[in-house]
C-alpha cells in the first residue's frame, strides 16, 4: 500500500504481510488454458500445389507431409492442421484465411476457408 512519507517527500511503498490461518489448508491449482484446433475446409477451388504451398508456408510442413495432408482434406473434406493456444491459432488462422487464391485455377478467387474449435483434451485412462 502505498504511504506518504513527509520527511523525504516521497511516496513509499510498505509491504504489509498478512498471516494466513493456520486452519487454512492450501493446495496448488494449476489452471491449463484450452487448446484450439485450426480446421482446414475443402472447397474443390484449390490446387494440390496451392494446399502444399500454403501449408509449408504458413506452418513450415515439409513438401512430403503437407501433400499427404492435402491427401486425406480431399477425402474429408476437413482436416486439423494445427493444434495450439488460442493466440497462436488465430493468428495461424487469419494467414490461412488472407493467403490469396490459387493463381494456378482461373475461377479461383479467394483464400481456402478455416475455423478454430476447441480441442478435445486427451484423456488417459490408464491405471498406475
Amino acid at each position: 500500500m502505498p504511504v506518504y512519507n513527509k520527511k523525504n517527500d516521497l511516496l513509499e511503498m510498505e509491504e504489509i504481510v498478512h498471516p494466513l490461518p493456520e486452519t487454512a489448508v492450501h493446495h496448488e491449482v494449476q489452471l491449463s488454458l484450452p487448446h484450439f484446433n485450426i480446421i482446414l475446409h475443402y472447397d474443390r477451388l484449390h490446387s494440390y500445389d496451392y494446399i502444399v504451398e500454403m501449408l509449408s508456408n504458413v506452418f513450415g510442413y515439409s513438401p512430403a507431409t503437407a501433400f499427404e495432408m492435402a491427401c486425406k482434406l480431399d477425402i474429408s473434406g476437413r482436416l486439423v492442421v494445427y493444434t495450439g493456444s488460442r493466440d497462436q491459432a488465430e493468428l495461424k488462422r487469419h494467414q490461412i484465411t488472407n493467403y490469396g487464391p490459387d493463381w494456378r485455377i482461373a475461377g479461383c478467387t479467394d483464400s481456402m476457408k478455416a475455423t478454430l474449435e476447441i480441442a478435445q483434451p486427451l484423456v488417459d485412462f490408464s491405471v498406475n
